[in-house]
């Protein structure tokens, strides 16, 4: 099982990538499994995490669209998991259109054009330019 690998590897890890995972647990699970696999993670480890945004446009689509959905994140909240737990450096980005190929491009293109109103607004209310909108996010972090 995953905690029977991570509990024989401490500090000998030097990456866990966790994609669609996090979501399917419960809070006191998540902590377990996150806790878990800081001890793995060697002194420059790295941790890559794939969630479901729920401060993105559509994150609620996502996060009921799956019955085994046990918990949500917004860039805020899985910070402070993972900050409670001892990780660094942590960097959310938004999972927008990646370009490769013409049809990427123009979703590429209408993202940036389309999202840009509700960045506004966002900035107009919190004071910040700096909000992940997509419906999932990628969130990596450092021991």
């Amino acid at each position: 099982t995953m905690k029977e690998f991570l509990e024989a590897r401490t500090e000998q890890v030097d990456t866990v990538v966790m994609i669609d995972i996090l979501e399917h647990l419960g809070k006191q699970e998540l902590f377990d499994t996150l806790s878990m696999v800081y001890n793995a993670l060697n002194f420059s480890g790295k941790l890559i995490i794939h969630v479901p945004n729920g401060a993105g446009l559509f994150g609620m689509r996502i996060r009921y669209g799956d019955l085994t959905h046990e918990i949500c994140f917004t860039p805020s909240s899985i910070r402070q998991v993972l900050h409670a737990l001892g990780f660094k450096s942590v960097q959310i980005f938004e999972d927008k259109p990646v370009v490769h190929g013409i049809k990427s491009f123009v979703r590429h293109v209408l993202w940036r054009i389309l999202t840009l109103p509700f960045r506004l607004l966002l900035i107009a209310e919190t004071g910040s330019i700096h909000h992940i909108l997509s419906q999932n996010m990628t969130v990596t972090a450092k021991k």
